[in-house]
C-alpha cells in the first residue's frame, strides 16, 4: 500500500535523524501524508483515515475542502525540527478524522498528496459478525489494512484475539497466502472462493486465517496470539465465524 511504503521511507529517515541529529530548521514543520483508504460514517459526514505518528511527529490532522463533485482530503503531519532534535524510531499507526459540512453522497474523495481518488468503506457496508465465540468483547477498531475490528476474550485469557479485516479494494494477490502462512486449503464462504491458512510450529497451532473476496472488498478473519500463553481458535471456529459474517446487500 502507498502509505506503508511512505512509512518505511519515513522510518529510515527517523533512524538516521536519531543517529546524526540531522533535522534542519527550527520549530514545527508540516508534511502531507498519503491517504490509502478511508471509512465514511453511516450519516456520510465523518471521514476517518489511517495516519502515521511517532518519531518527530507530534500531531496529525485531517481537513477537507468540499466542492459539489469532490472532497479534497489533506492529512497533515506536524513534526518538531531543529539541529539538535533527535527523532525516536517509534513510528506507529494512528487515525485521524474530519467532519464534512454535507454528507459525502456521490462525491469522490481525493487525496491532496497524490490527487488520486481515495477508496473508502461506507460504515453501513461493514460486515456484521452474526456469531462469535463465547466471551467475545469489543470490538476495538483501527484503520490497519483497510478497516480492522478486534475482539478479545477477557474471561478466557488464554484465548487469542479474533480479528476481522475488511479492505475496500480487491488486489489480485491480497489473499494469496504464501507457504510461510502454513497449510493452505481451498473452500467457499457464502459461495465465494476462499483460502484457509493454518500455521503450526512444532505441532502447536499458532495462527488460523481465512480470506475471500466479495462485492469489491477483501475480507479476512484471523486468530493469532498476542502473548506466548495464548492459543488461537481452531480452524472449525474460524470457518464458523466467517460463515456467519453478514455483509449488507449492495444498495
Amino acid at each position: 500500500m502507498r502509505w506503508l511504503a511512505w512509512a518505511a521511507c519515513l522510518g529510515l529517515a527517523a533512524v538516521i535523524a536519531v543517529a546524526a541529529h540531522a533535522w534542519q530548521g527550527t520549530g514545527i514543520t508540516t508534511q502531507l501524508q498519503p491517504i490509502d483508504h478511508a471509512l465514511v460514517s453511516s450519516d456520510g459526514r465523518q471521514v476517518t483515515v489511517p495516519a502515521l505518528g511517532g518519531g518527530c511527529i507530534r500531531r496529525v490532522a485531517l481537513t477537507a475542502t468540499e466542492t459539489p463533485r469532490t472532497v479534497l482530503l489533506r492529512l497533515t503531519a506536524y513534526s518538531v525540527s531543529g539541529p539538535h532534535v533527535a527523532c525516536p524510531a517509534n513510528l506507529r499507526l494512528l487515525q485521524a478524522s474530519t467532519r464534512l459540512g454535507a454528507p459525502l453522497g456521490e462525491r469522490d474523495l481525493i487525496d491532496a498528496s497524490t490527487h488520486h481518488s481515495t477508496p473508502y468503506i461506507p460504515e453501513g457496508d461493514l460486515a456484521h459478525p452474526a456469531w462469535l465465540p463465547r466471551g467475545a468483547t469489543g470490538p476495538t477498531s483501527s484503520p490497519i489494512d483497510g478497516w480492522t475490528r478486534t475482539f478479545t476474550f477477557p474471561k478466557r485469557k488464554h484465548r487469542a484475539p479474533l480479528t476481522i479485516v475488511e479492505t475496500p479494494k480487491v488486489s489480485p494477490n491480497a489473499l494469496e497466502f504464501t507457504a510461510a502462512a502454513g497449510t493452505i486449503s481451498r473452500l467457499t464462504v457464502h459461495g465465494h472462493p476462499a483460502t484457509l491458512a493454518v500455521q503450526r510450529q512444532r505441532g502447536a497451532l499458532v495462527q488460523v486465517r481465512i480470506g475471500w473476496h466479495v462485492g469489491g472488498y477483501a475480507l479476512t478473519v484471523v486468530s493469532q496470539p498476542r502473548y506466548a500463553d495464548q492459543r488461537p481458535f481452531s480452524p472449525a471456529v474460524i470457518k464458523r465465524v466467517a460463515a456467519a459474517l453478514d455483509r449488507p446487500a449492495p444498495q
